[in-house]
């Protein structure tokens, strides 16, 4: 145990009481964090603890787990993403999911950048990748998808999941 001025290092610290849970550190406030290198091409991938350094800003993301991220509706009504620079005029946005358990299989999910729009149909029982083609943007800085439907998973998981990103590239 390290002790600071003042402080006694004989005793040992109280135990928790039988049947009750210690108290964790408490987690990393910011989402992005740990920061790691990436180009656009390479782009985001979800299943990494931390963001690329080119993105400023998340919400209505959940946490990473071990194949990707939920979107989650707790968290905002939608996934966006805020990039540091402006996104190139004309790109194409690879973008890799996964349906929550069927809730929204052959619904369209909307992804907006810049005030254009595409869709796609997200398909069940599997991985897929979605291949949308953006033009004549203008400073665009920021990528939104929308999800029809979310859920909670069980009555002890708060969040509102409705689609599994596992990762996100930008073409030019």
């Amino acid at each position: 145990m390290l002790a600071g001025c003042g402080q006694d290092t004989e005793s040992p610290a109280p135990a928790a009481p039988t049947g009750q849970a210690e108290v964790a550190a408490p987690a990393n406030t910011n989402p992005l964090e740990p920061r790691y290198s990436a180009t656009l091409a390479e782009g985001v991938d979800f299943a990494k603890p931390g963001y690329p350094e080119f993105i400023t800003e998340v919400s209505g993301i959940s946490v990473a787990e071990a194949w990707g991220r939920w979107t989650d509706a707790s968290l905002g009504a939608e996934a966006k993403l805020r990039f540091k620079d402006p996104l190139p005029q004309q790109f194409t946005l690879k973008l890799k999911v996964r349906d929550f358990f069927g809730l929204n299989v052959q619904d369209k999910v909307a992804v907006r950048v810049g005030g254009k729009q595409q869709d796609f149909v997200l398909q069940g029982g599997q991985d897929q990748t979605a291949e949308l083609v953006f033009d004549g943007l203008q400073g665009a800085d920021t990528i939104e998808i929308s999800v029809p439907r979310s859920s909670k998973p069980t009555a002890a998981d708060s969040r509102k999941m409705g689609l599994g990103l596992i990762s996100l590239s930008i073409h030019e």
